[in-house]
This record gives C-alpha cells, structure tokens and sequence, in this order.
C-alpha cells in the first residue's frame, strides 16, 4: 500500500462509479440481510491486490477477512481451490 499513489482510493471509487452509474439490481435482490461469501484461488501463484480489494469492498460498505498476506505464496493443486478471503 506505501507504493501506490495518493490518490489510488480515490480512482477506486471512480471505478465503481463507472461500473454501476445507476440502480444497482444486484444488490436490490441481495436486499439488507447481511451475507458472506468465500474468495478462492484456483490455481498457483502470488496473492496480489489485497489493497484495491479492500478499498473496493470498504467503498461498498463490506468488510472483508484475508486469510493469507499479500504476497504471499498460493500453492493451489490442479482441478482445486483454496480459500483466500
């Protein structure tokens, strides 16, 4: 996160903007029951993004719980898929 620009949260949110410019109908299904999901890796490699992931769900009024660190190594098996967040 100290290697980014200062103003990265700020694209974030600019991001969102541009991917849901009005009504969100996926989130009017979902409603304002509270609801979880799980974030998988499907295959091998270095967990990158953690921050932008972050700033994407913080700005949406999520929380999110990593079980890995960034840059932290993945290795996932052929055909499987390992939880990450």
């Amino acid at each position: 996160e100290t290697l980014l620009p200062p103003f990265w949260k700020k694209t974030v949110a600019e991001w969102l903007k541009d991917d849901v410019p009005s009504f969100d109908y996926g989130g009017f299904v979902v409603g304002e029951r509270t609801q979880s999901a799980t974030l998988y890796a499907k295959s091998s490699g270095v967990l990158a993004g953690i921050p932008f992931f972050f700033a994407v769900f913080e700005e949406l009024g999520c929380t999110v719980e990593f079980l890995l660190k960034e840059g932290e190594k993945v290795d996932c098996p052929a055909g499987s898929k390992i939880p990450v967040a």
